[in-house]
């Protein structure tokens, strides 16, 4: 046997594994893919075969008796290995190991493992974590507020804040940094400047000017800290000669024109405010009646156009909800005690009383708040976490089916049960309906007719006289129709038993600014019948009306109920249903509007990044044509991960001539199908500048002649894009608005944009340059009107955008603001992130990285294979390799290893040589 494996679960304890007798290693090494030339691949990786011996079973080692243990126990986790070559001197080899099968029940049980080098240990803690977890700084943990951790006073460099100066270029060390991000084409297509922000547009929290973006060399940085806090025994650090970081290449890229420390990321993410900190909410009313069911009965003629016995206007032919509240006169209100949006409140009887029934004019939301923010809300009673309690619950069911006047309800031959709901609704929409609870946590709350009573209603069946209004006509001649002309009441409503409702737990809803809230509360039906008294035929009292004939009794179920109030308080007003007012207060992170507003960049960039660290690292090396390498720094006592072009990484130069196995026969072929074509191509995101000529090819992207002789076209399409002057959406040819056409509100206050402003998720992942701000910024954040307030609005409530503070009383983001920087395809050094500038000619990115791409050039030089017989301690990391070879004895020209693989024996490795030959 000429090595020995060593199994650890923690890097720090090893044990020794069971080998097979004369068990052979397998060393295989490979640089780059030839035919999928976009993939990042492991250079390193080789399976074994080790034999099911108890003790590799135990504990100690793989921890896994494939006869006893359950599937979910197999060993998935990474271990560590560590390989003892035998010779006249030991090397030894130490990576990952990972379990990928076991065979047994056989003459020869075995497990198979993978050796890979510690790349993919790399790979593997970065998978599932956000991006967020690397900024772990005080400045990007500290909870701050606009006022002080956003703003700064004007071009003071010396004081904290996000804010830049004008002239001076943002920080290279600083690895977050906000600086404009043009979302409408304020710049190429409006202004010419960086002359407005939104804070916040539209409706939702999925759009707001300020966005971080990410520095691509403090994220590598950064990234190799975050890997070595993983683990105390593992200490590690990034370098890359391309990027010019870690201790080698520090401040010393490869390509000085290429700045690679103004290079920044622009990934989706959003800075949100805390929600504990000004909390958005507001309380919306109950009033003493709500009509739900509101089936429309004002039809003369019945479902199967049959004329009916009457017609009816009462509640008019709508479910009613609002926020309730008058002056004096019976008039809506429009209080200004709620800070966050304008409110209207007004009576719950949605038709104007005192008009003739051919002049109704009927509104049924009867009142709402129109929050100016969004945010995520906890509904909950206004009162607290109690529940409410109802002394006077009635329901008045003055019609049944489509024209059955109730007369009486007979409580004793009724079985019908009911729950008790909440309903919200949004610019006339219900958006929930709630059931609310017989306790903290309970059941459904169900009302029965144990102890209920029949009362008399509140629609007009008795009165004549002209006093009060009418509300059921015939259909042939409009004229009144009563149950009777005065006597008794009539009893069409039922009086419930008192009870007290919860609401349940975690209820909550989304808040859209600009919306308008309603609420309600019914009582619904939900099972049994009612026993009914009604009228089946009327006849004229009088010249001036009709009254009921005959009646009789029937059974109704609950789609009979088609027209029924839930009345919790009386016309005047008493009554306890203002229990059942609802609060809505955030209980998520939202979008910032305060200058004292808080704030905690990692917490936001957690919440709203969709990107993981693997994703990023895999994004900046695709772009880059980077490969990631395993090296050791055996001074600093550090693993290092490399990510660089192999052209980057190789360095130095040996004459191989001493390990050329010379028994063995040389072999030079042609590289392959001749490349015509290599097509480079940046993602389309479907964003206005992503393809703004409409044919086809993508912002920055290139298709370039290789040889003219080729016939293979080869493609690299990257998951990433480049910032092209704007962020922004399709053209915006808005909408019709009302307050606009009628000048009542302008363009700038209404935030008309030249394009669709681009949800911050969907601006997808951008590379960019950054340079020194040069302007003041308007920040704009949404205010409300509203009719009670200016009178020349043509719609209830308008949203719309301002720099100053407006209505309730309170220091808001506006002003003007220096943003850190400006966003730029380029450097001021000429040097493009584009591959293909506008004028068609290719850029230093395409030049200078990929065009001597090894990946690229591959089939236009030969390849040589042979065999070497290299020392075992070259095999410890990969710098061997990744030489300049010659070798005179074999040919005059240059070797460049892409792949080893051979078999390793006691001092020597007997490999397979594939390489480029220049």
């Amino acid at each position: 046997m000429d090595f020995k494996l060593e199994i650890s679960r923690n890097n720090v304890s090893y044990f020794t594994a069971d080998l097979f007798p004369n068990q052979q290693l397998e060393y295989d090494v490979d640089f780059y893919d030839r035919i999928e030339i976009d993939k990042v691949r492991l250079p390193f990786s080789t399976d074994l075969r080790i034999p099911l011996t108890n003790l590799n079973k135990s504990a100690n080692l793989l921890n896994f008796e494939p006869f006893a243990e359950q599937g979910i126990n197999f060993p998935k986790n990474d271990f560590y290995f560590r390989l003892t070559i035998y010779g006249t001197s030991n090397v030894s080899i130490e990576g990952i190991l990972n379990l990928e099968s076991v065979e047994y029940n056989s003459s020869e049980p075995y497990a198979q493992v993978i050796l890979k080098d510690y790349i993919s240990r790399y790979l593997a803690q970065m998978k599932t974590k956000n991006l967020s977890v690397i900024y772990s700084d005080a400045i990007y943990t500290t909870e701050t507020f606009v006022a002080t951790g956003f703003n700064r006073p004007w071009n003071d460099p010396t004081t904290p804040g996000q804010a830049g100066v004008i002239g001076l270029n943002p920080s290279p060390t600083q690895a977050i940094t906000f600086p404009y991000v043009d979302f409408v084409n304020d710049i190429d297509g409006k202004y010419g400047y960086a002359a407005r922000q939104f804070i916040e547009y539209g409706t939702g929290i999925g759009r707001t000017g300020i966005m971080p973006v990410f520095s691509v060399n403090q994220f590598l940085t950064l990234l190799g800290s975050y890997l070595s806090s993983l683990d105390p025994n593992f200490d590690v650090r990034i370098d890359s000669k391309l990027f010019g970081i870690g201790t080698p290449f520090s401040g010393s890229p490869l390509i000085p024109d290429m700045e690679p420390e103004k290079l920044q990321m622009l990934i989706p993410s959003q800075l949100l405010g805390k929600h504990l900190t000004n909390p958005r909410t507001f309380d919306v009313r109950q009033s003493p009646a709500w009509a739900v069911p509101n089936a429309s009965l004002s039809n003369k003629t019945d479902i199967n156009q049959q004329t009916k016995k009457f017609y009816t206007q009462y509640f008019s032919s709508a479910i009613t909800s609002g926020n309730y509240g008058t002056d004096s006169e019976g008039a809506p209100i429009y209080p200004t005690t709620q800070e966050w949006g304008v409110e209207k409140r007004m009576g719950f009887y949605p038709c104007d009383p005192t008009a003739v029934i051919s002049e109704y004019v009927c509104d049924h939301i009867r009142g709402f708040f129109a929050p100016k923010v969004s945010f995520n809300a906890a509904i909950s009673f206004v009162t607290g976490t109690g529940g409410a309690f109802i002394e006077q619950p009635r329901f008045e069911i003055p019609v049944v089916q489509e024209d059955d006047m109730v007369g009486d309800i007979d409580i004793s031959a009724s079985n019908m049960e009911f729950n008790v709901c909440v309903g919200i609704w949004v610019d006339g929409l219900q958006q929930k309906e709630i059931t609310l609870l017989d306790g903290v946590g309970g059941s459904p709350l169900v009302l029965n007719l144990s102890g209920a009573t029949a009362v008399a209603g509140y629609s007009n069946k008795t009165d004549s006289t002209g006093s009060t209004n009418y509300d059921y006509f015939r259909p042939d001649s409009n004229k009144p129709v009563l149950w009777q002309n005065g006597g008794a009441a009539i009893t069409d409503t039922i009086l419930f038993e008192p009870f007290t409702a919860f609401l349940p737990s975690g209820l909550e809803t989304f808040i859209d600014g600009g919306s308008k809230y309603s609420i309600n509360y019914f009582i619904k039906p939900i099972s049994g019948q009612l026993s009914i008294i009604k009228a089946t035929s009327f006849a004229p009292a009088s010249s001036a009306y009709f009254v009921k004939l005959t009646e009789s009794t029937s059974l109704y179920g609950v789609t009979d109920l088609k027209k029924t109030i839930s009345r919790f308080g009386l016309p005047e007003g008493t009554g306890n249903y203002g229990q059942m007012n609802l609060r809505f207060i955030a209980n998520e992170d939202h979008l910032l509007y305060k200058n004292t507003d808080s704030f905690i960049i990692q917490e936001s960039i957690a919440k709203t990044c969709p990107f993981t660290l693997s994703d990023v690292l895999t994004n900046i090396a695709k772009r880059f044509d980077c490969g990631l390498f395993y090296d050791y720094d055996a001074a600093a006592q550090q693993h290092i991960l490399r990510i660089d072009p192999v052209f980057a990484v190789r360095s130095g130069t040996e004459n191989i001539n001493q390990y050329v196995d010379d028994i063995k026969s040389y072999k030079i072929t042609n590289g392959g199908d001749k490349v015509k074509t290599l097509n480079i191509k940046n993602k389309d995101y479907n964003l206005f500048f992503d393809d703004i000529d409409d044919d086809k090819v993508t912002i920055g992207s290139t298709t370039q002649e290789i040889n003219t002789e080729g016939i293979a076209e080869l493609k690299i399409d990257l998951k990433s894009s480049i910032y092209y002057k704007s962020v922004c959406g399709e053209e915006d040819f808005g909408s019709s608005n009302l307050n606009f056409e009628d000048s009542v509100v302008s363009a700038e206050e209404l935030g008309l944009t030249p394009n669709v402003f681009t949800k911050n998720k969907d601006v997808g992942f951008r590379f960019a340059y950054i340079d020194k701000p040069l302007y003041k910024t308007n920040m704009l954040v949404p205010y409300m009107y509203q009719q009670g307030t200016k009178t020349d609005l043509k719609t209830e409530v308008q949203r719309f955008y301002a720099n100053y503070n407006w209505g309730f009383s309170g220091i808001n983001i506006g002003g003007q603001h220096i943003f850190n920087g400006r966003l730029f395809n380029y450097n001021n050094s000429g040097w493009n992130l584009m591959f293909e500038d506008e004028s068609g000619a290719v850029t230093d990115t395409y030049s200078q990285i990929f065009a001597v791409s090894e990946k690229i050039i591959q089939s236009e030089f030969p390849s040589i294979e042979f065999d070497m017989v290299v020392p075992t301690d070259q095999l410890n990391n990969l710098s061997f390799f990744l030489k300049e070879f010659t070798a005179s004895k074999m040919t005059g020209g240059t070797i460049y290893v892409k792949s080893a693989k051979g078999d390793v024996y006691e001092d020597y490795a007997y490999l397979t040589i594939e390489a480029l030959l220049k």
